[in-house]
């Protein structure tokens, strides 16, 4: 996205404040003006006509001059006031992330998970007593802007959820508005391999928060398909529904993740729940599939992925799928994550979210469409499209 096509931000807000200001400020001095000349008027006119004429004209023009004096009172005490909001609200604004201006973060520490990816903390330096991020935590899927300032253009990633495990390499002081991401450094990539040169303490400007997909409160059953760093809007949709709206267990819904990754590096200690055979034959008895690196702590995401399921096992289940080890997320391994979670009730809404490179998105559900300029989420096709997903409403992200 190239910033100079972005129309500039204009806050109606700041815009009336100037104009009231402007015009209090105009209509004292016409009122000061206007009564100094009048009464310079009436003074000379005096000499030339009689005391009972000037003691009328004398109280005319003392009465407008109080009001003059009232209004330049007024002026006195409001301007620093409509001055000190001003203030706030653009201190405030500049302080918090928004999704007009960008914010100017450092960065903090980079945690690598694999030679081709990491996880970056970022800071503001502001000090805040709440929770900037705390609404749109409680909506769903969202993400911010990375600005690259070299090329002037940003791309958006996925900030991942705030209790995620602390890190060695994180500083003590986390604070609520501090946003992590999972970043994989790709060779073409003008955002990321600026990001990836970039080091500790250097600034990166951020907009947002940006609202991709609001997560129904209703919903009781969701697939979710993410391949790569695109396990961060999972990580979101888990703790939107278990975490940051507080909803009492009778009304979460089950959740099923599945999660292809190239190398096991990038899921180090990740076990699936349920068994798995390298070909997922049907009316065989299915061989787990066991990582060959269970001894090697585990990835963040994984750890965190683990305490989740503990804390709900009756919710939440996760199958990772490594191309190295000659998993993939199928035809066959799509039946199977449909009906592991399927409740058998017809009423209950479905939904199977899709994050990932656009030729995973493809593959599983065919391309999305760009229609009077928008993107739009095009037919379902793909695995998806010659499977049975009746009652299933399915979202590419």
């Amino acid at each position: 996205m190239s910033l100079a096509s972005q129309p500039p931000y204009i806050a109606i807000p700041e815009l009336l404040i100037y104009y009231c200001y402007l015009t209090l400020a105009r209509a004292v001095d016409h009122c000061l003006s206007r009564s100094s000349y009048q009464c310079g008027l009436r003074h000379y006119s005096t000499i030339h006509t009689s005391v009972k004429s000037s003691s009328v004209r004398y109280n005319a023009d003392h009465g407008k001059s109080r009001k003059a004096g009232f209004l330049s009172f007024a002026a006195i005490s409001i301007l620093p006031v409509l001055s000190y909001y001003l203030y706030f609200a653009r201190s405030k604004e500049e302080a918090w992330l928004n999704p007009r201006n960008f914010i100017r973060y450092v960065l903090e520490c980079k945690h690598h998970i694999s030679p081709t990816s990491a996880i970056f903390t970022f800071d503001n330096r502001n000090r805040i007593s709440e929770d900037p991020n705390g609404e749109i935590w409680k909506k769903g899927i969202w993400s911010v802007e990375f600005k690259q300032p070299q090329l002037q253009i940003a791309r958006s990633y996925t900030p991942l959820p705030p209790s995620l495990p602390q890190l060695q390499t994180t500083p003590n002081r986390m604070k609520t508005d501090c946003l992590r991401f999972l970043i994989r450094y790709y060779g073409y990539g003008e955002v990321s391999n600026y990001l990836k040169k970039l080091a500790s303490q250097e600034p990166l400007d951020i907009r947002g928060p940006h609202l991709e997909y609001e997560l129904p409160s209703d919903i009781a059953e969701i697939l979710f398909l993410a391949a790569g760093t695109g396990i961060a809007p999972a990580l979101q949709t888990i703790h939107t529904l278990f975490e940051a709206r507080q909803a009492p267990t009778s009304a979460l819904p089950k959740v099923h993740i599945a999660w292809a990754n190239r190398t096991r590096q990038d899921c180090v200690g990740g076990v699936s729940d349920r068994t798995q055979s390298r070909e997922w034959s049907w009316g065989k008895r299915a061989q787990p599939v066991v990582p060959d690196d269970l001894s090697r702590p585990q990835n963040p995401l994984v750890q965190w992925i683990a305490r989740m399921r503990k804390e709900y096992p009756n919710h939440i289940s996760v199958d990772y799928f490594v191309d190295d080890e000659h998993t993939f997320i199928d035809e066959n391994a799509l039946r199977y994550s449909l009906r592991s979670i399927h409740s058998h009730e017809r009423q209950v809404k479905k939904l199977i979210l899709i994050s990932g490179p656009d030729g995973f998105t493809k593959y599983l559900a065919g391309p999305k469409e760009w229609q009077n300029g928008q993107e739009t989420q095009g037919y379902l096709g793909g695995l998806l499209g010659k499977l049975n997903t009746r009652g299933w409403d399915v979202w590419k992200l």
